[in-house]
């Protein structure tokens, strides 16, 4: 008797405590961005790739089909030096980096945050958020951009154009903000050594009323170094916000692992309850 005394009593701990609110449930994380870095190796004569958002001349490195391979949605890749470079990702990248590359042509489902920088000449596939191009860049884009920054310290020279259209145009340099422009239309933007070269009647002077804006430039070397770590503040506070959005919208409809006191108490109830009635159906004697 006592020893089904003690696996009846069992058996109801465990009901019970399966029956605790958040028992028996997983918390699922988000998996953190991983950066690339792809650089010319000259020994070796071809592209070739390290985990990390700079570069170990001492860390090895692999071939580029293992990075196409790998990547994922929301992943950083900075493209570094001159050689010729034709690479397609079929992801969408949170941050997309060039710098000091020449003669490359880039292919994405589309780009968060993209920054041209250090001379770099490049076309550049899939949608954008925002563009980025810094001093005597040269780039194609040939998708739809929702802001383009083209930016210098003292002046702008860079050579910009798009297949697509561009929600907002800005040229600024540190000093002056040269045009701050709006819904240029598809295949007009040509920008020639920073000056604009599209046509009035391709552009708008104001806002359309969705609003555009634009967000701050950032300089040159903090492009390169910190953009991880910016492109993750800006998921994090849009997630934020479109959480608040379906929060308002549906109040009234249960979470999922909201706490039910009421139903659990009654459950437990009854498991006892049972393991009650089970041990009277047995005579001391009877084991």
């Amino acid at each position: 008797m006592k020893k089904l005394k003690k696996i009846i009593s069992l058996l109801a701990s465990a009901a019970l405590l399966f029956m605790l609110p958040g028992a028996g449930t997983l918390t699922a994380s988000a998996e953190e961005p991983v950066s690339y870095y792809v650089k010319y190796h000259t020994e070796d004569k071809e592209w070739r790739f390290q985990i990390g958002s700079a570069w170990d001349d001492q860390g090895a490195h692999r071939e580029l089909y293992y990075m196409q391979q790998d990547i994922k949605d929301g992943d950083i890749v900075i493209i570094d030096g001159n050689g010729d470079l034709n690479i397609t990702l079929n992801v969408r990248l949170s941050n997309l980096t060039l710098t000091n590359a020449s003669t490359i042509v880039v292919g994405t489902n589309g780009i968060d945050s993209c920054y041209i920088l250090g001379g770099s000449r490049a076309a550049v596939n899939g949608d954008i958020t925002n563009a980025y191009v810094y001093d005597a860049s040269s780039v194609t884009f040939n998708n739809n951009i929702s802001t383009l920054q083209i930016l210098g310290s003292s002046d702008i020279n860079a050579n910009v154009t798009a297949a697509g259209s561009v929600g907002h145009l800005i040229g600024r340099d540190n000093n002056t903000t040269y045009y701050d422009l709006y819904n240029i239309a598809q295949g007009k933007l040509v920008v020639e050594n920073g000056s604009l070269k599209t046509s009035e009647e391709h552009y708008s002077t104001t806002p359309s009323s969705s609003g555009q804006t634009a967000s701050q430039p950032v300089t040159q070397e903090s492009a390169s170094q910190t953009q991880p770590a910016q492109t993750q503040t800006t998921q994090a506070s849009s997630s934020q916000t479109s959480g608040q959005a379906s929060a308002d919208e549906y109040d009234d409809v249960p979470k999922t692992g909201d706490s039910n006191l009421v139903l659990y108490l009654t459950v437990a109830g009854a498991v006892c309850l049972l393991a009650s009635y089970a041990l009277r159906k047995f005579p001391a004697d009877s084991v």
